[in-house]
């Protein structure tokens, strides 16, 4: 999950526009005869994503996913009904629990989803975060019971973001024990208000150092793994597949801050066709809407040589 807008802090302000090349912490990966890339090999991991908002969404990322590696099973927790077509893709579709809230999907994430995870460990994703760069997968990463991308807003517990993050099984039993304070959101009451607890269980998180060559989201965008946060669709995607993707990504996904920042983003980076469509999609709050406004003003003036 992301965590509270309290907690957010603007992309900007970790150089957005900054590049990191950690290609060399891996190994060249291995190809076949042909020279072809060969599939990712997470025989002991579980894909996972639970949505009930936007399940052909979920089932885009998801599949962005099984297209770089076999995993041991693909499961999608959503709401059936809204499922177009259920078909024999190789994902398991699995009703899930009535959620209304935010807090709700943490609550089903943190206790709900055990069953259905083959293997030691589970990929989590979201319609925002997938596989980008499998060649940097590292084994090790299966040594660490949580890994996520790194907060910059919280330099003590900086690992990390659950929208795109790799849970061990371990993990998932010994948030049953009765002990632990079930809270919103789910990443940073692992993370957080449970972490010293699930340590002193035994339990690994990443290190930061780990983390960044896993994934992400509001630190320097940088090679990794994988990422999270559509406001990094602009890094993420070519601008054939962003464009794709603004055309069919429902309103309902639209409107909020990650909006506002991919916007900005696209501005910034020249894309104005991007970044008009996907205004018009949105259904603006005020606050969203007078940010947008105003960076739009302050850069039309900027490039105009009057501010």
């Amino acid at each position: 999950m992301q965590t509270e807008q309290s907690l957010r802090t603007p992309l900007t302000k970790y150089g957005h526009a900054h590049y990191e090349d950690n290609r060399k912490h891996t190994t060249t990966p291995t190809r076949d005869k042909q020279g072809t890339r060969e599939m990712l090999d997470l025989s002991a991991v579980t894909l996972l994503c639970v949505d009930t908002r936007s399940p052909e969404l979920a089932l885009w990322a998801m599949k962005r996913c099984m297209s770089h590696a076999h995993f041991a099973n693909a499961v999608l927790m959503t709401e059936l009904a809204k499922v177009q077509t259920l078909s024999n893709d190789g994902i398991e579709y699995v009703q899930c629990p009535g959620m209304s809230s935010t807090r709700e999907y943490s609550e089903v994430m943190l206790r709900g989803i055990a069953p259905y995870v083959s293997g030691t460990h589970v990929l989590i994703v979201q319609w925002d975060g997938f596989i980008l760069h499998p060649d940097l997968w590292d084994s090790s990463f299966l040594n660490y019971d949580y890994i996520g991308a790194v907060w910059p807003q919280l330099p003590k517990t900086s690992v990390g973001n659950g929208g795109f993050s790799l849970r061990s099984k371990k993990l998932l039993d010994a948030l049953h024990h009765p002990d632990i304070i079930i809270e919103h959101p789910e990443d940073l009451c692992i993370c957080v208000t449970n972490r010293q607890k699930l340590e002193e269980d035994g339990l690994r998180f990443a290190p930061p150092e780990v983390a960044e060559r896993f994934s992400v989201e509001r630190t320097s965008w940088r090679y990794s793994f994988g990422f999270h946060g559509f406001f990094n669709f602009a890094n993420a995607l070519s601008e054939n597949e962003l464009r794709e993707f603004i055309a069919k990504v429902p309103t309902s996904c639209c409107g909020g801050v990650d909006s506002y920042d991919l916007i900005d983003d696209l501005l910034r980076k020249g894309n104005t066709e991007a970044a008009t469509a996907l205004f018009r999609k949105c259904r603006w709050r005020r606050k969203s809407s007078m940010r947008f406004l105003t960076a739009w003003f302050r850069e039309n003036m900027r490039f105009s040589g009057r501010y």
